[in-house]
């Protein structure tokens, strides 16, 4: 088992801080999280995509290189089945995905934050021009408003014996 860089050292005058970070080791083992509820078949298999990823990268199964690359694999064969063609790199492969998810009436914006990727999925938006006075001159700003679509994450669920285990012994 590995600790997931999350130490259950934390001082026994906090147990809910204890609780909190046995539950938090409890889900990744379990690599549980609802189910995506998109009505947009490609927007959710993205969606599931960065998930995987995120759970492979936060449990350290594999390297960071590993990991992007099973990424950019899965993202790949969406793009392609979608009728697009294969990429070279994540940061290629990210483009043509926002330009299908926006085909699809979705908005998406990807990324890097280090050290991981990133996917934000929205469903609508809306842009607004303003004139702002700066010292040197006036600027024009496009200030764009969106309706992010987060994935719940879910509420944690009841300690398995493991994990409690796992919190007795710190």
């Amino acid at each position: 088992m590995r600790s997931h860089g999350c130490r259950p050292s934390i001082p026994p005058r906090w147990p809910s801080r204890r609780a909190l970070c046995a539950r938090a080791l409890d889900r990744l083992d379990a690599r549980h999280a609802p189910p995506v509820a998109l009505d947009d078949a490609f927007a959710a298999a993205v969606l599931a995509a960065y998930r995987e990823y995120g759970w492979r990268s936060l449990r350290a199964e594999h390297s960071a290189a590993e990991n992007e690359a099973q990424l950019l694999a899965a993202l790949d064969a969406l793009v392609v089945a979608d009728g697009g063609t294969a990429a070279a790199s994540i940061d290629a492969v990210e483009p043509l995905l926002a330009r299908r998810i926006e085909a699809h009436g979705r908005h998406a914006l990807l990324g890097q934050t280090l050290p991981l990727r990133e996917f934000m999925l929205w469903s609508s938006e809306t842009r607004q021009a303003y004139d702002v006075e700066l010292p040197q001159a006036r600027q024009a700003v496009t200030v764009v408003n969106g309706r992010l679509r987060k994935p719940r994450l879910g509420r944690f669920r009841k300690l398995r014996p493991h994990a409690q285990r796992r919190l007795d012994q710190a």
